[in-house]
């Protein structure tokens, strides 16, 4: 892992992207955008960052860019539960 992967994570919003993608799966930005609350633009910003970070990747689908969690990630999340008492 690397440190940029942790900066990527170092984030509310960007926390909170992270759980809305464990949880759903693959989502559009404007289906990120309606179940966290902020702007679309936000959340596209805050998407490429993670993007950038190695959290998320991308697949174009019917002119639509889909989201989801790297498996590398889930595993993280999975083991970081587990640590702090939270699986």
């Amino acid at each position: 892992m690397s440190a940029n992967l942790f900066n990527g994570l170092g984030n509310p919003v960007r926390l909170q992207i992270i759980n809305t993608l464990h949880s759903a799966g693959r989502l559009s930005v404007n289906e990120v955008t309606e179940r966290i609350g902020i702007s679309q633009s936000n959340t596209s910003r805050h998407l490429l960052i993670l993007k950038e970070a190695g959290a998320v990747e991308v697949e174009c689908k019917e002119n639509k860019r889909l989201y989801s969690l790297r498996p590398g990630v889930i595993r993280l999340l999975t083991v970081a539960s587990e640590v702090c008492g939270e699986a």
